[in-house]
């Protein structure tokens, strides 16, 4: 029989020092201590980091070019003890779905539910 509750995925969106603030802050504590609780029931969990650029739509469309680099661009202390190389996925655009190395990562895995936390999700 197959087991589809082994086919989630949790995507981490933008929870970067650069959105971190007095109001974000217990959002990501809340993730922290999420993700020390429930990251062994994903088969898959991705990170994604706004990096502002030149080739990026909100720089072309509105000339703002904030968040460029560390460390605007580092991940949250709180959550940095669960991320890796092969799960951080660095992206210019607004929308996760449009990265393709995550869209590639959720074909793979055979990814069939995908939940969402952090920040603009």
């Amino acid at each position: 029989m197959y087991n589809w509750a082994m086919h989630k995925a949790l995507m981490v969106i933008d929870v970067q020092k650069f959105f971190s603030n007095k109001s974000t802050r217990p959002i990501v504590a809340k993730i922290a201590t999420y993700l020390d609780q429930h990251s062994r029931k994903y088969s898959k969990i991705f990170f994604t980091v706004f990096k502002n650029d030149k080739n990026s739509p909100l720089w072309q469309i509105t000339d703002w070019q904030g968040c460029q680099k560390s460390p605007e661009t580092d991940i949250c202390d709180e959550i940095k003890p669960f991320t890796s190389k092969t799960n951080l996925f660095y992206k210019n655009i607004l929308s996760a779905a449009k990265v393709p190395a995550i869209k590639r990562g959720l074909v793979a895995a055979k990814i069939n539910e995908v939940h969402l936390c952090g920040f603009d999700t």
